[in-house]
């Protein structure tokens, strides 16, 4: 059984009274690589005011490079070895440590770079060295290839030298330490697993559990391949994951507790977040006592499982239970703050716990168990001890929790004073999404909307979100002129309206206010927006806007422009078999509006000369409005083949496009037919007028002739008839009849 992070406690002999203890350098940074050409160059760059600095050599084992890995490595150093790969880390690791002059060995990897070596060249230079056997820095594991999304974890990488001093372990290779270890505030920078795409992600967890489960095929109870092979297979395989963690926690009781009963909290970390991920939280909490009691102490372990067992009680709706934990975790991450937790542990895991944001969500899940429980000013003093964290509320839930317990309250002054302390802290973006996610809550929770907006319209302030609040009021109690008010000091501020403030909009179109006065204050990037959140509101959209735009006629080009998003928002989200009539009108209005936007902006030449250069949308317009133009003047084949120029361009119009095409085709279908009918019967009519002709009956063929002349006017038959009856056209009826 091999151990793991098994430290020596006891202090190591000096090799020597020189500088560097019998060594010929003070430093060693040893490095593997294979194809690592892309990132090698960015890592040894960042080492390269550490190697200046300090008396040191940089060693670099290949194992097996096929692009231009070996010549960067040979532009920073001469000591290039070459290693034939046998699947086996510690092994190529040990080629470069074996090899190595330095006092101290500090291994890296390609895919890593330092953020400033400052701290560690004072380490050396100072001889704070000589107080340490080991030391260690951080990471930040991104996982993704934007640097946006990343864990911080401990690591130690740097060994002073020992004759017994080798690396272990054919994965995740590493060298025990001695103790004592200083923890040294330098960054390391690492996109080891930042994958480009899954095939990557896929082939390096099969490698890595390929080799983990080879080292445990030759010790079932090597104590650091259990443990990683836990964590690899955590929502990989999560049953596997519980296997292994359970494996690994009856290795570590058998392992001397008094030195590795850290090893226990490790392995019941993995099993109790494999037990999470396959949501069986009653398991979780039933085993968390046993997870925790090899641990003498309360440390790490203990504040990840905190977390975990608060999660798992949270969701199966254990308020109880979900305060309990959060309050353990909370007090402890306070010892952890106060740096009263053995830092050592540090090395031993990867926490996700050790975060600012970690304690928000937690102290944001108290507050919302306090709620359900009503115990809502409880509940209200979690959110006041956020400070400065409701602030975040995007990411740790806190506006949730305060959207609870106003709820819980029927009082949303908690919501309205966050809202005024955003308002303080001038985050457009926070405010923004506070006031979008307020909007959200009471489409979802229509009976505290009027609570809401009673809250709102007393708080102090002119922001444009509180005047829509007041103006919506206003409008529901049919108060004119505080309505009036409100817009009167909404076109006083210098402030955009949003989607977030779109009631103001829907006041204007409600009542029949001319826009063009509030178009400056519009922001014309969130008309589409604008218009989806009136949709959403309001079942009534489509009857307002249709009403509106017989009562308007613009030339505004940006009034036309709204205009034609509220419009095409509708069309393209009402059915038109609901109303046939009402969509057929509010279709027109959309293209008419579309199509004379742009011929406002455009000039006909530009749009004669450069139309295909022109975005789709204005192809589409341009198109559309000229098929209506068409139909108008009877070209029917040339509104048919307008309207599909117009789908070519917009396929997102494809339903309206085709509803046109079917009325189309639908009313070409009843006038083919009422021509047939009207030819029948006109046959049926000249048969009469011949037969009375035959009778010698002129008059009444005559009169019978002379009514449908005015149907038929240019029908050889009709000119016969008139011929034959005496009634031929008169000057005047000829000359109203000459092409004018």
């Amino acid at each position: 059984m091999k151990a793991y992070m098994q430290h020596n406690k006891k202090a190591m002999p000096q090799q020597g009274d020189d500088p560097f203890h019998g060594h010929k350098l003070r430093l060693t940074v040893g490095m593997i690589v294979k194809n690592e050409e892309k990132k090698l160059e960015k890592c040894l760059k960042s080492l390269q005011p550490l190697l200046n600095a300090v008396p040191s050599e940089l060693i670099i084992t290949d194992t097996g490079s096929t692009d231009k890995t070996v010549e960067i490595a040979k532009k920073f150093t001469d000591h290039v070895l070459h290693f034939d790969w046998c699947n086996d880390f510690s092994a190529a690791r040990n080629t470069g440590l074996f090899a190595a002059q330095g006092e101290w060995f500090f291994y890296l990897d390609a895919d890593e770079y330092l953020d400033d070596a400052t701290p560690l060249i004072e380490f050396f230079q100072s001889g704070e060295c000589d107080k340490y056997w080991s030391a260690g820095i951080s990471r930040r594991d991104y996982t993704n290839l934007d640097g946006t999304d990343y864990h911080d974890i401990h690591i130690i990488r740097l060994h002073r030298m020992h004759p017994k001093i080798h690396f272990e372990h054919k994965i995740h290779e590493d060298i025990v330490p001695v103790l004592p270890t200083k923890m040294i505030p330098v960054l390391a920078h690492h996109y080891g697993y930042a994958y480009k795409n899954p095939e990557e992600r896929d082939w390096k967890y099969k490698r890595n559990l390929s080799l983990l489960r080879a080292e445990l095929q030759e010790d079932p109870d090597d104590m650091k391949a259990l443990i990683q092979i836990s964590g690899q297979l955590i929502d990989l395989d999560n049953e596997q994951a519980i296997h292994y963690s359970k494996h690994a926690m009856e290795v570590a009781r058998r392992i001397d507790p008094e030195n590795n009963n850290h090893l226990y909290g490790r392995c019941g970390c993995y099993l109790l977040q494999a037990y999470f991920q396959s949501s069986l939280y009653a398991k979780l909490l039933e085993e968390l006592p046993d997870v925790l009691s090899m641990e003498k102490a309360p440390g790490y372990f203990h504040l990840e499982c905190y977390m975990l067992a608060q999660m798992a009680a949270w969701r199966l709706k254990r308020y109880e239970e979900t305060i309990k934990y959060g309050r353990l975790f909370l007090k402890l991450y306070e010892d952890h703050l106060a740096e009263k937790l053995d830092p050592y542990l540090l090395f031993l895991g990867s926490y996700h716990c050790l975060s600012e944001k970690v304690r928000e969500t937690v102290t944001v899940l108290n507050g919302q168990a306090l709620a359900e429980l009503g115990k809502t000013q409880e509940a209200l003093d979690c959110l006041e001890e956020l400070g400065s964290g409701i602030e975040n509320y995007d990411q740790n839930g806190s506006l949730t929790l305060c959207f609870s317990i106003c709820e819980k309250r029927n009082d949303w002054s908690a919501a309205i004073d966050c809202y005024q302390k955003l308002l303080a802290s001038d985050d457009r973006a926070k405010i923004d999404g506070f006031t979008a996610a307020v909007n959200n809550y009471c489409f979802l929770h229509p009976s505290q909307r009027d609570a809401l907006l009673r809250t709102a319209a007393a708080a102090k302030g002119e922001s444009a979100w509180l005047l829509a609040c007041r103006l919506k009021l206003a409008q529901q109690n049919g108060d004119r002129s505080a309505a009036e008010n409100c817009l009167a000091s909404l076109r006083r501020l210098d402030e955009k309206w949003d989607f977030r403030t779109a009631d103001i909009l829907w006041y204007l179109l409600s009542e029949k206010i001319n826009i063009v006065p509030y178009l400056s204050h519009i922001d014309t990037d969130a008309m589409a927006h604008m218009a989806a959140e009136l949709k959403k509101e309001h079942e009534d959209y489509a009857d307002i806007l249709k009403s509106y735009v017989e009562a308007f006629s613009f030339e505004n080009p940006k009034a036309l422009f709204l205009l034609a998003c509220l419009l095409e928002y509708a069309v393209r989200f009402t059915k038109a078999e609901s109303n046939a009539e009402q969509y057929d009108a509010l279709l027109e209005a959309y293209i008419e509006c579309a199509s004379k936007y742009v011929r406002t902006v455009y000039r006909p030449e530009a749009l004669s000369a450069a139309l295909s250069a022109l975005p789709g949308s204005i192809r589409f317009a341009y198109y559309a409005g000229a098929a209506l133009d068409a139909r108008r003047l009877g070209k029917n084949t040339e509104y048919i083949s307008l309207l599909r120029k117009a789908l070519k361009e917009s396929p997102a119009m494809k339903d309206a496009i085709h509803f046109l095409l079917t009325r189309f085709e639908e009313e070409q279908k009843m006038r083919d037919l009422k021509a047939q009918e009207f030819a029948a019967l006109a046959n049926q009519v000249k048969r009469n007028i011949e037969q009375l002709i035959e009778q010698g009956d002129l008059e009444q063929a005559g009169a019978y002739t002379l009514q449908l002349a005015k149907l038929i006017p240019e029908d050889d038959d009709i000119r016969r008839y008139r011929k034959l009856t005496h009634t031929e056209p008169t000057m005047n009826e000829l000359a109203a009849n000459l092409p004018q």
